[in-house]
């Protein structure tokens, strides 16, 4: 399993216009920032993931077609210094889908388990939980 904790300020994994970079397995551990990051990515498929002790948002996606499936996502929010998501899709994400995953232990500053904007984006068969 890959272990992922970000630079100062910066999310762990970015993926800007044009590229995909999906990810299997990986452990996206504390920090004050996002875990990933998804500009415009495209067709990037974040799958078996956890996300423990995210600051900001665990997974933020602005694109088209980039599913988030089988997570797992504990303490969302926790070492961060504003409210935080354990999955955001901003007004640009587009037919995005968020399924299958877990949301645990959800930390003080955190809006919630997911928050979709958008059009076409679907959540479904996401559990959540103490």
């Amino acid at each position: 399993m890959v272990r992922w904790q970000p630079a100062r300020g910066r999310a762990s994994l970015q993926v800007r216009t044009g590229r995909s970079a999906s990810r299997r397995g990986a452990n996206f551990v504390g920090g004050r920032s996002r875990g990933v990051t998804l500009r415009d990515a495209g067709r990037t498929h974040i799958s078996g993931c956890t996300s423990d002790g995210v600051g900001g948002d665990n997974v933020f996606l602005a694109g088209q077609l980039d599913p988030v499936e089988g997570c797992m996502f504990t303490s969302i929010g926790d070492q961060g210094s504003v409210a935080a998501n354990g999955v955001a899709l901003e007004y640009g994400a587009e037919q995005s889908i968020v399924t299958n995953n877990q949301f645990r232990a959800v930390g003080a500053l955190s809006k919630g388990a997911i928050t979709l904007s958008g059009t076409g984006s679907v959540a479904n068969n996401n559990l959540g939980g103490a």
